[in-house]
């Protein structure tokens, strides 16, 4: 009966200390971000920064131009607010286009053309 008591003891204390390590595991510090306070974490899933040829591809696409269809093309990497992005700017028939291009996912942020005076 002794020996049924020390077991069931034992048991129980393995339960509560399985119980407490995956009530911590909430409970660890999130990683540090560039973003400012009460502003979301930008989304940095991927390793590392996408090259800047890849964000002018990018916005060209999505503009539906070629490279050799522009002039004045311009990309620099640059951080607004916290968010690292590509500012990608160029021209075509008169028109000015100008992107911010997510350094790291790809995703484009910000999409603009206008006349150019």
């Amino acid at each position: 009966m002794k020996k049924l008591t020390v077991l069931l003891t034992l048991v129980l204390l393995l339960l509560g200390f399985a119980g407490c390590q995956s009530a911590n595991n909430h409970l660890q510090t999130p990683p540090a971000t560039d973003a400012p306070a009460g502003q979301p974490a930008p989304d940095t899933t991927a390793a590392a920064p996408i090259s800047q040829e890849a964000a002018i591809q990018i916005a060209l696409e999505h503009a539906q131009l070629k490279a050799e269809e522009v002039t004045r093309l311009h990309a620099e990497y640059d951080r607004d607010e916290g968010a690292k992005h590509y500012d990608v700017d160029f021209e075509k028939d008169g028109f000015e286009y100008s992107y911010e291009i997510d350094a790291y996912t790809g995703k484009i942020l910000d999409a603009d053309k206008g006349w150019d005076d």
